[in-house]
């Protein structure tokens, strides 16, 4: 019986050192777990993509969001390939041809302006284009119409696109009217208000004046009127008026100062010659001396007493050449001539008049008192013939 105990005793010995050692592995064990279990263990659940992590808070977001009961705010709002930012359109693909503004919708953008106007300059070898069209084709449209027109001259184009413009083909059939006749002006300005055309400036030529003249005083393109017209005729150096008795034919050619003056000329050669059919080959032109119409008035005066010939007035010059029906004729021509005719003018006459039949003729008697007159008092002469006591045979 005494062995029993003893054994059992020495057995208990030995098994509670390898029990402690058991239980400390243990817990150990317990201290240092599994590396994939404490992946799972710290997360709580398995690990997510980046795409749905950044979806799963937005979600979080809109639901507390939506916990308070208010709506949720207002966040980008994408539709198709824009979105709206602020109140701003911001494209998604930047710089696209696509969207880029057409000329068309560029003038349909801008102010409108009112009136609508539009200018071309004429200097020196430049033409100048300012002001407004209704968009960028219609402005290179314009453009080409001003070098189809001046060729050799530089086209200085500073034109701004606007709204506000007339129909368009009335528009720019205004505008071509207009720069047609800024190929008259050697220097100036054809401005258009709406479709108002003001002119301004002075002719390149007689010709082109009398073209521009007939251009706007004739049919207008539709819907455009003539505001103003101060286009000055070009200056005649020396200024020349002729006028030529042939015949039953009165010619009158060379320079007039205004359209007035040409129809005063014209109604006093009229009554002058009588019978006579009137050829008017006038043109206006600046440049005409000082009290030229009354030289001009003199001088067809002079010419309707003779048979045949021409006066011609050139700068302050009148020089009158033909026949007279007698050498009495002849003598009150030149009297009258020099007695009407205006200062600063000068006369020289060429006149030659057919024999008289008589012994007793008057300008035989006249001619060298008229002389003595003139000599003695030098331009200064009578209003009236001096008296003579014509001779008499027997």
């Amino acid at each position: 019986m005494s062995v029993r105990p003893t054994l059992l005793s020495l057995a208990i010995a030995l098994l509670l050192p390898l029990l402690f050692a058991a239980g400390a592995i243990i817990d150990q064990c317990r201290a240092e777990p599994d590396p994939a279990r404490a992946e799972t263990s710290d997360k709580g659940t398995p690990a997510k993509p980046a795409a749905m992590e950044a979806l799963g808070a937005e979600s979080a977001a809109a639901a507390e969001a939506g916990q308070g009961g208010d709506a949720a705010p207002d966040k980008p709002q994408t539709s198709g390939r824009a979105a709206t930012v602020d109140g701003q359109t911001a494209d998604a693909e930047e710089g696209s041809a696509e969207d880029e503004p057409k000329p068309q919708q560029a003038a349909e953008q801008t102010d409108k302006v009112e009136p609508y106007r539009w200018l071309a300059r004429r200097s020196e070898n430049k033409v100048k284009l300012r002001g407004f069209v209704p968009s960028e084709k219609d402005q290179r449209t314009v453009v080409g119409m001003a070098k189809a027109h001046f060729a050799n001259l530089e086209i200085d184009d500073a034109l701004k696109v606007a709204g506000g413009a007339p129909p368009k083909e009335q528009w720019l059939g205004a505008v071509s009217f207009a720069l047609k006749q800024l190929t008259h002006i050697e220097e100036g300005n054809v401005r258009l208000s709406d479709v108002a055309l003001s002119l301004d400036g002075r002719a390149k030529t007689a010709a082109d004046y009398n073209e521009l003249q007939a251009a706007i005083h004739g049919a207008l393109p539709t819907g455009m009127s003539l505001q103003k017209m101060a286009v000055a005729p070009p200056v005649a150096e020396p200024f020349v008026f002729t006028a030529s008795l042939e015949g039953n034919i009165l010619t009158l050619a060379g320079n007039v100062p205004n359209a007035e003056l040409q129809s005063r000329l014209l109604e006093l050669a009229a009554q002058a010659f009588q019978g006579r059919a009137i050829d008017d080959q006038l043109t206006i032109a600046a440049g005409a001396p000082e009290n030229w119409k009354d030289a001009a008035t003199a001088a067809l005066a002079a010419l309707s007493r003779l048979q045949e010939g021409k006066v011609t007035l050139s700068g302050d010059d009148l020089k009158i050449d033909g026949m007279a029906a007698d050498k009495s004729t002849a003598t009150e021509l030149s009297f009258q001539l020099r007695r009407d005719l205006p200062s600063p003018y000068r006369a020289s006459e060429n006149i030659r008049w057919k024999e008289a039949g008589q012994r007793g003729d008057i300008a035989n008697t006249i001619i060298p008192r008229i002389k003595e007159i003139v000599d003695g008092r030098g331009t200064t002469l009578p209003s009236v013939l001096p008296a003579f006591e014509e001779e008499r045979t027997r």
